[in-house]
């Protein structure tokens, strides 16, 4: 298979069978027949397959990619060999912390896939946005098709709105709809087609029913940028409609409808942090006291104490893996100093491009995504919110190139 087909082919599997593929892991776990956090769910091995078709990508169009992708496996493989031997002697615990690892991984080896596509013109930033709308659209069809046909499961337990369908993650399909959505939102701003709108109005739903944190924050960006987006009189019909909802309904009543579970959470919540981290904060300082780092225990400091061990000493009860679901602290503690100074490292350099590059608006997607990482968590060690932290800087990057006017044949092209 030469370079075209094989890009082409991990193209439609990370867009087009992904979906397909995370539906039967969701299946499987909320009917029992997987725990979550198995090992070896229908996802894993489907994103293996894709890793695998990425790498060989990669060796045959940047070897020095490939190279920094080997050398952080041996690295890893040696961090948790030796938190094998020295920390926890699980063999479950050395697996699951390598399944957390090949997440990183699947991200890295995404980013240089993508990259190296663009470089070499396989793929273009209107392609690129356009995979990923069809990509939320089939995750919408499945989640909107599934809660129709009453098979789906409620997002939290305690309230009676909000659904992830088959999903086994709501926080982290809220969060990739909600993404896919603002991508549709930016095409109707530019083609004004009636089926652009159709579309955004179906992924804006789709993200706000599921009812998390994130379905809040998407549901309040794309509401401001669609009202900014139209023309005059549809705004005038918007307000209207908004003012006439308000009167007729007292607008707590409208929002408690839909995120009955988050409103009472914050209510409950001392300040915003808190709220964002869902009541984690007791986690967080009680794991600050556990961390250990005297005497020799100071490289864990540096190079952390990999995946199953985290922030825990060697006393602790080995028996499942404790995250604190915050991919800033969780990164931290599994890889230290040189894993944290990595992740901050890709947000401040693709900043820095978005704001040279005068692009608000992804400035604004890609900024958001990264607080609610570091925040929230449910983004880095996701692999379907994790493609958004990847996706959003790579669409500017194609919008760039100096040939990104004109297509394969020489005609216009416009991105969206």
């Amino acid at each position: 298979m030469n370079e075209g087909k094989l890009f082409q082919a991990g193209i439609k599997y990370l867009f087009i069978l992904s979906p397909l593929f995370d539906a039967l892991t969701g299946f499987f776990v909320l009917n029992g027949f997987m725990l979550e956090g198995s090992l070896f769910t229908p996802s894993q091995i489907g994103k293996f397959i894709l890793l695998i078709i990425m790498l060989l990508y990669v060796y045959s169009e940047k070897k020095e990619y490939f190279v920094t992708i080997v050398l952080m496996c041996i690295y890893v493989f040696l961090l948790e060999l030796i938190s094998f031997i020295y920390y926890h002697f699980s063999l479950y615990g050395y697996l699951i912390s390598l399944v957390y690892f090949y997440k990183l991984v699947f991200l890295f080896c995404l980013y240089f896939f993508l990259s190296s596509g663009i470089s070499n013109d396989k793929i273009t930033g209107q392609e690129l946005c356009r995979y990923m709308i069809i990509s939320g659209l089939m995750y919408s069809f499945i989640l909107i098709t599934s809660t129709l046909l009453g098979i789906s499961e409620s997002t939290y337990y305690e309230g009676s709105f909000g659904t992830k369908g088959l999903f086994s993650s709501g926080n982290g399909l809220s969060l990739f709809l909600g993404v896919c959505a603002a991508l549709a939102l930016k095409q109707l701003s530019r083609k004004k087609r009636t089926v652009d709108f159709l579309v955004f109005i179906f992924l804006f739903i789709a993200a706000t029913i599921v009812g998390t944190k994130a379905s809040i924050v998407f549901f309040i960006f794309n509401s401001l940028f669609f009202f900014f987006f139209v023309k005059w009189p549809v705004k005038i019909i918007i307000s209207i409609s908004v003012v006439f909802l308000i009167f007729y309904f007292e607008i707590d009543q409208l929002l408690s409808l839909v995120f009955e579970v988050i409103i009472e959470r914050y209510q409950k919540s001392e300040s915003l942090i808190a709220f964002l981290s869902s009541g984690r904060d007791t986690y967080y300082s009680n794991a600050l006291k556990e961390y250990n780092t005297d005497g020799i225990r100071f490289v864990r400091f540096l190079f952390g104490a990999g995946g199953f061990v985290s922030f825990r000493s060697r006393s602790a009860s080995f028996l499942v893996l404790d995250t604190l679901e915050r991919d800033v602290l969780d990164i931290f503690f599994m890889y230290g100093i040189l894993g944290l100074s990595f992740y901050f490292f890709y947000y401040i350099r693709n900043i820095i491009h978005l704001i040279k590059s005068n692009e608000l608006y992804f400035f604004s997607i890609f900024t958001m995504i990264f607080v609610y990482s570091a925040i929230a968590g449910h983004v880095v060690f996701n692999s379907m919110s994790g493609v958004t932290l990847v996706i959003i800087p790579l669409i500017v990057l194609s919008k760039h190139k100096k040939d990104e006017n004109e297509d394969r044949h020489g005609s216009p092209q416009y991105f969206i």
